[in-house]
């Protein structure tokens, strides 16, 4: 498809964006089927709102332990529905519900209907997703801004790794999703995934260390499975009534395979690739 010569540079991105949008629409039966299909359910919704009255963010990265987390603080009724909507591939799906494209429109309907009657709106973003709308904050959450920042992270930077590799393999994300391929020990592929999480976490330790004192909190995963006091920490940084805890819908995907692989890693681990095997300094 060509388009009219005087388009050009971020009004010519936005309008190929729109067709893009559009075509997906009018194809999204011939789509892949999304790896949790019921964020989309006007069944996960909330009593609608005019709008939210602050805005949490869940800072993550891929198997980094946020959907987890997300459900933990869905459970308490007090921090909305925290999903990843500003997810990409998400979008077409979004659009297909609302009938809008413009990011603006699809995010302002999603805030009518996931945010809890507390007036809190939660938003789970990897740092990929987060950073092409960064410029767009404002606008997306009408001034208000995200008064608290959640940045979940991994000591072991090997198993999310690992973790990372065998869900895209499998195109299994969360747990109790059908694997519709096998998976297979990639090791470069495993350093890929463990240097794509340590770009996005420098990239969030960036974002982070601008924000107020104070309006930020380091969650490590391995302590959120194994320490209470975290859950006791989130319920004072986030002033919620309920403590949050495990939600039961939400199980760790780890299994022997993963073991296996991260052995097999150490054992032939090269010499420029050891940094994995230790946790990072942001954890």
């Amino acid at each position: 498809m060509e388009f009219p010569a005087f388009l050009g540079g971020r009004a010519l991105d936005n309008l190929k964006g729109q067709v893009r949008d559009y075509l997906d629409v009018i194809n999204i039966g011939q789509l892949p089927q999304p790896a949790y299909p019921e964020q989309f359910d006007a069944k996960m919704d909330c009593p609608e709102r005019p709008w939210a009255d602050r805005f949490l963010l869940i800072a993550s990265t891929p198997r980094s332990g946020s959907h987890y987390l997300g459900h933990m603080l869905g459970a308490t009724g007090e921090c909305g529905v925290p999903l990843e909507y500003l997810h990409g591939f998400n979008k077409r799906y979004w659009i297909r519900r609302f009938k809008v494209t413009q990011m603006e429109d699809l995010f302002a309907e999603i805030v009518r209907r996931r945010t809890s009657a507390n007036g809190t709106f939660t938003l789970k973003a990897h740092w990929g997703q987060f950073r092409k709308h960064i410029d767009d904050l404002d606008t997306l959450t009408r001034g208000v801004g995200f008064e608290k920042v959640l940045w979940i992270v991994r000591r072991d930077q090997l198993g999310q790794a690992v973790s990372r590799v065998i869900a895209q393999q499998t195109k299994a994300w969360i747990s109790g999703a059908k694997r519709i391929a096998h998976e297979r020990f990639d090791y470069d592929e495993i350093v890929k995934s463990a240097e794509s999480a340590r770009k996005a976490n420098q990239g969030w330790h960036g974002y982070i260390a601008g924000l107020p004192s104070g309006s930020s909190m380091k969650v490590v995963f391995e302590d959120l499975l194994s320490d209470s006091r975290v859950c006791d920490d989130l319920q004072s940084f986030l002033g919620l009534l309920e403590r949050p805890r495990p939600a039961e819908r939400t199980r760790r995907q780890g299994n022997s395979l993963n073991a296996e692989w991260k052995e097999r890693f150490a054992s032939e681990v090269r010499d420029d690739h050891t940094w994995i095997l230790d946790p990072p300094d942001w954890a």
